[in-house]
């Protein structure tokens, strides 16, 4: 990573970068600006500079981040997909069911329009 020198901040220089663990820092710069040698070492502490935080404790509202939890809501989307897949054979078969009652119905009404039939001719 390049230090470029900070704008209108003559003598000042940055160099952009976001650390993704918490935890502890000591950062090493060295190499030459303008000829002069450098090689110094900052170590983060309470006369320094902050340690890095944990992102859950910067986050407004706060977001549940775990793989655990994550995990434990997968599985309760499976759970609950897996409950209205039985629920949803369950409502196709109460409606083949039904149909079939009705045709049955339908058809036992008809007959019974008809009346009776005979089964015998007169001589």
């Amino acid at each position: 990573m390049e230090l470029e020198p900070a704008f209108n901040a003559p003598g000042r220089y940055r160099a952009y970068f976001i650390p993704t663990a918490p935890g502890a820092y000591t950062y090493r710069i060295w190499g030459t600006i303008e000829g002069n040698a450098i090689d110094e070492t900052f170590t983060s502490g309470p006369e320094t500079f902050s340690e890095v935080a944990a992102i859950d404790t910067l986050l407004f509202p706060s977001v549940s981040t775990s793989v655990e939890d994550a995990a434990a809501a997968a599985a309760d989307a499976q759970d609950s997909a897996d409950s209205a897949q039985t629920l949803a054979i369950i409502g196709l078969i109460a409606g083949v069911v039904g149909v079939l009652t009705g045709a049955v119905g339908v058809f036992m009404a008809m007959q019974a329009r008809k009346g009776p039939r005979a089964t015998a001719q007169a001589d």
